[in-house]
């Protein structure tokens, strides 16, 4: 998303040239790209000049819209997302659980107030 975020609004770029710039396999890429398109945070264009763009503003899509698109969890530990981890040694009650929950809502916090823009170096588009 950083990559296409530094196009020119609304240029597509091939995702084949996503994935080799950024190191990455197509295939994954691929998967991604349909999870953000579902989400409305990207658009594919067919032809010639076709790929991906970035539908809104990069300075109003947060990391965290990227995360939730993709199906990303930002918890540190399953428990923080009221999920059983087989490896917890299942201390009841867990002297780790509520500092786990604050440390996600503090990632979440983190992530959804730091923008494409942020990390991608980009600026305000007109």
């Amino acid at each position: 998303m950083a990559d296409l975020a530094r196009q020119p609004k609304g240029k597509a770029i091939p995702l084949e040239t996503v994935a080799r710039r950024q190191r990455v396999k197509l295939k994954y890429l691929e998967q991604i790209f349909l999870k953000l398109r579902k989400a409305n945070l990207v658009e594919s264009k067919k032809g010639p000049k076709g790929g991906y763009f970035i539908l809104r503003d990069p300075h109003i899509i947060t990391l965290g819209d990227v995360i939730r698109a993709v199906g990303e969890s930002t918890a540190p530990v399953l428990c923080a997302n009221e999920k059983k981890d087989k490896y917890c040694g299942g201390l009841k009650p867990c002297p780790f659980q509520a500092h786990w929950r604050t440390l996600k809502k503090l990632i979440d916090t983190f992530f959804d107030t730091h923008t494409l823009s942020d990390v991608s170096g980009t600026k305000r588009r007109k």
